[in-house]
């Protein structure tokens, strides 16, 4: 046996609210939230400083390398 079939009503609205949700109520407290923008703001940054301390560590190594062959040269030279 089938349920009766009611007329069609229109779109419930949460309790609480005059519209609509697909969000949780736990969404929508504002004083929790961190803005989207600091969030990529601060992960840019790192990655910038990680780029840079990586760059950094490649050009000490290459002037390590290039000093320790003119030392080499010298060596062999004297």
């Amino acid at each position: 046996m089938l349920p009766p079939v009611s007329a069609a009503q229109g779109p419930r609205a949460a309790s609480g609210a005059n519209r609509m949700t697909l969000m949780a109520p736990v969404g929508l407290e504002q004083g929790d939230e961190l803005d989207w923008a600091v969030v990529i703001g601060v992960a840019l940054i790192a990655e910038i400083g990680l780029l840079w301390g990586a760059a950094c560590i490649g050009l000490y190594r290459r002037r390590l390398a290039l000093r320790r062959s003119l030392e080499a040269d010298d060596a062999a030279a004297g």
